[in-house]
């Protein structure tokens, strides 16, 4: 992929509505897998070009409420532009895969040609998929950037119509569902290269939970578009 290509995806990102789900947040994983890279040696390269352009196609869609259409309609513009760009199929549909592999609630038995239990990361699709995973969720290991991004997210739903005492339930429950799916698993982080912060997750969540309180939908919170100009810069 060359740089032009990769900024005429980025910039279907700069849609005005988009806070959290923007161009900043595609940047922000790629500049983590870049830091990654000396520890990712031995991945084969095709699988790491597969994994940069999952990160770089996998929020294309993003309309709040729309879980499974995201991912799907987003994996479906990354088929048609990589296969215009000369894109091999087989590369294009594990990328279309990993976009998939987003989506909330995914467990990666769904796709058992990749669930492979791996000794030592040693399976590079395997490792490719988790990644993408860690590095999509990289924010709740950070209290305050979870914060930041609670703000974003927020004045995105508002931004598509969602009051913001209902975005402000919805997000709550998000966590709430997200500790269950946690507790149920070995953690949020499946890779090596993360999987030692999942302790502050569990934390992190704990946290916002019990500083939320006992909030219910019909009490008064702040005002949503207070500070979205300045959450989109």
């Amino acid at each position: 992929m060359n740089n032009y290509f990769i900024e005429q995806v980025l910039d279907l990102y700069d849609d005005p509505k988009r806070y959290y789900h923007s161009r900043r947040h595609i940047t922000s994983m790629l500049q983590a897998l870049d830091h990654l890279t000396d520890k990712l040696y031995d991945l084969d390269f095709d699988v790491y070009e597969a994994l940069y352009m999952a990160i770089l196609f996998h929020d294309v869609v993003c309309i709040p409420g729309n879980p499974m259409h995201n991912e799907a309609s987003s994996a479906i513009i990354a088929r048609n532009w990589l296969l215009g760009a000369g894109t091999g199929q087989d590369t294009v549909d594990k990328v279309a895969d990993m976009i998939l592999s987003t989506a909330p609630g995914f467990r990666r038995c769904m796709y058992p040609d990749y669930a492979i239990e791996h000794e030592g990361q040693s399976n590079d699709w395997t490792l490719a998929f988790d990644l993408l995973h860690d590095l999509d969720w990289i924010g709740f290991s950070d209290y305050g950037m979870m914060m930041e991004n609670e703000s974003r997210i927020l004045c995105e739903m508002s931004a598509h119509g969602i009051g913001h005492r209902m975005a402000y339930g919805k997000q709550l429950a998000f966590y709430g569902w997200l500790k269950k799916e946690i507790a149920e698993t070995d953690g949020l982080y499946r890779t090596k290269y993360y999987s030692d912060r999942n302790e502050q997750v569990v934390e992190n969540l704990d946290r916002r939970l019990r500083e939320a309180g006992d909030w219910k939908p019909q009490v008064s919170t702040p005002d949503a578009n207070a500070g979205c100009r300045e959450a989109a810069n």
